[in-house]
């Protein structure tokens, strides 16, 4: 597949005189290909706007103060993503940022509102990703099923599903608006173009540094100089960009992974890159699998750290490396060009998600294959096209009939199967009850416990807490707010519309208040483990008064009022 500035020629990896079945599908209308991909997300995904507000959509969406006026668009801008809601944590991420409180002004908490938002900003992507693949030379069919099997893949629910995932899909819109005005060429005003969406994607998440790699990349697809150093000299502010960008984030250091009470494997593995190594191969097979095989998807993944350089996932992972390696030396020719595109492209975007360089939090989820399988999906589709086409023995009608029947075969088994993923997000129960069926980490008990109190189901909230102690993971919620919000469960005490409870919320439930002595056996573990609890101290002050126990009431009372003095925490 030669590379050429000329658009009318076609870069599929193969003589010219051989065309591939699916590049003899033409679209007779332009806007065609991107109203099919639109109406494809909106069947795949129409189930999802009864679904709930998960995870970490409580404590960016629900509870964030910022988006509850215009007043607090400085704040969003200049802090990171958590300050609104639990103190200044997270990640600097202002643009979603500011789109969410742009939803939130409009439609408030709606989670129609926001469900909308992601399925517009992946119907937009799926678009971005057909055009880009035109724009560098694969061949329209190829193209189209590209991005048709990418937007129906369900490996990409916890990108779209998951409301707190804008910036997931924002940093990819950015990337490809900015590849989009690189290609086919890459004059300094285009530059400048790609610069400025460059910078939006850095504003929505740090996945984006890979952008000046992937222009490189793109670049050698579409230039005829591509083994000429002076073609990427347009590249330069980009890679000054990038550099800039990391100097900056690692002098800030907003998220130190490494440190606080961790377990000593996850440590080990923060402090020895041989063991991130071994760790990155070895996620490979599994999400080779969850590509080919979608199944048993779900977030919350247990993955241990790897030590052992023959292990089998080691080892396969190895093995996909060292072939992926081949393909890419052997794309320099036309025949395996799109292929080792479409690996380079995935190593690219995967790589700030390794661990290698910076340790991961996390060793694999789902939506960080959003962005790699983009380029992935090129390479598959257009070499599949390819070796189609070397089929002599066959008619053209035939193979291009038979591709276009496979490839609609494909699509709706991907469609269904995200629409069936879909329902798995609909609300805290049906989404923990498929990660507790696939051995995920059980740490997702207390936000089980948070979602019963705020139905008023105490029982079931009782119970979510007492196992949340039990499997205490310190990497989850603290130990002293689960003891707090097993009181709560304990006196039928629910949380309001915005997860917590308020004074006025305590003095409206208590006159029918229960169990109030397993409640104050649990007030006083949180107050033991931390000093701090002034909300804990207050309910315990509230509750002795109603038992009649005045000195007590008193005496916890002034705690409370000291407490508060030394650090102001939010209540469950």
């Amino acid at each position: 597949m030669a590379g050429t500035k000329n658009k009318s020629r076609k870069v599929q990896g193969k003589p010219a005189s051989r065309q591939s079945p699916l590049s003899a599908v033409p679209f007779a209308m332009p806007s065609r290909p991107y109203l099919l991909l639109a109406l494809a997300i909106l069947l795949a995904y129409i189930d999802i706007y009864p679904n709930t507000f998960i995870m970490d959509d409580i404590g960016l969406i629900v509870r964030n103060r910022f988006l509850t006026s215009w007043s607090y668009l400085p704040d969003l801008v200049t802090h990171l993503n958590y300050a609104g809601s639990r103190g200044n944590e997270g990640y600097y991420r202002p643009v979603p940022g500011v789109l969410h409180l742009i939803v939130y002004q409009l439609f408030g908490a709606s989670t129609v509102a926001f469900h909308t938002l992601n399925i517009i900003c992946h119907a937009i992507n799926a678009g971005l990703v057909y055009r880009l693949g035109r724009k560098l030379g694969f061949a329209e069919g190829a193209t189209f099923v590209a991005a048709l099997l990418w937007c129906l893949h369900p490996l990409h629910t916890e990108a779209v599903s998951y409301m707190n995932s804008t910036p997931e899909l924002l940093w990819v819109t950015f990337t490809l608006l900015g590849l989009l005005a690189l290609v086919p060429e890459c004059s300094w005003w285009n530059a400048a173009k790609a610069a400025a969406c460059f910078l939006l994607a850095l504003g929505c998440k740090e996945a984006s540094v890979v952008f000046s790699a992937l222009a490189v990349l793109c670049m050698f697809m579409t230039s005829q100089d591509r083994f000429r150093l002076s073609t990427y000299i347009r590249t330069l502010p980009f890679w000054l960009m990038t550099v800039a960008y990391i100097c900056i984030y690692t002098a800030l250091n907003p998220f130190k992974q490494c440190e606080g009470n961790l377990s000593a494997e996850y440590l080990h593995y923060c402090g020895h890159i041989f063991v991130r190594i071994l760790t990155s191969l070895a996620t490979l097979p599994v999400y080779a699998g969850l590509i080919f095989y979608p199944t048993g998807l779900h977030m919350e993944r247990v993955f241990p750290f790897q030590t052992d350089a023959l292990s089998p996932l080691v080892l396969a992972g190895a093995a996909l490396a060292a072939g992926a390696a081949l393909v890419v030396l052997l794309g320099r020719g036309r025949r395996w060009l799109p292929l080792g595109f479409g690996l380079t492209w995935f190593v690219i975007a995967l790589s700030p998600a390794t661990g290698v360089l910076v340790p991961a939090d996390q060793l694999i989820l789902e939506h960080w294959m959003y962005m790699p399988t983009v380029g992935l999906f090129f390479g598959l589709s257009q070499a599949a096209a390819n070796g189609l086409a070397r089929l002599n023995s066959l008619p053209d009608k035939m193979k291009t009939e038979g591709a276009a029947l496979l490839a609609l075969v494909a699509a709706a088994l991907l469609g269904f199967k995200t629409y069936s993923q879909n329902q798995i997000w609909l609300n805290p129960p049906s989404f923990y009850a498929n990660v507790f069926a696939h051995g995920g980490y059980r740490r997702g008990l207390a936000d089980l416990g948070y979602y019963y109190l705020r139905k008023h189901a105490f029982d079931d909230a009782a119970q979510s807490y007492e196992a949340a102690l039990k499997d205490f993971d310190p990497n989850a919620v603290p130990e002293p707010a689960l003891h707090r919000a097993l009181a709560l469960a304990y006196l039928h005490v629910g949380l309001n519309a915005n997860y917590t409870v308020t004074s006025d919320d305590i003095n409206a439930a208590m006159p029918n208040v229960q169990n109030v002595p397993q409640a104050i056996e649990q007030l006083q573990k949180a107050v033991a483990l931390d000093p701090d609890e002034y909300f804990s101290y207050g309910l315990l002050s509230a509750l002795y008064k109603k038992q009649g126990d005045t000195k007590k009431s008193q005496l916890y009372y002034k705690k409370m009022q000291e407490a508060y003095q030394r650090k102001t925490v939010s209540a469950p």
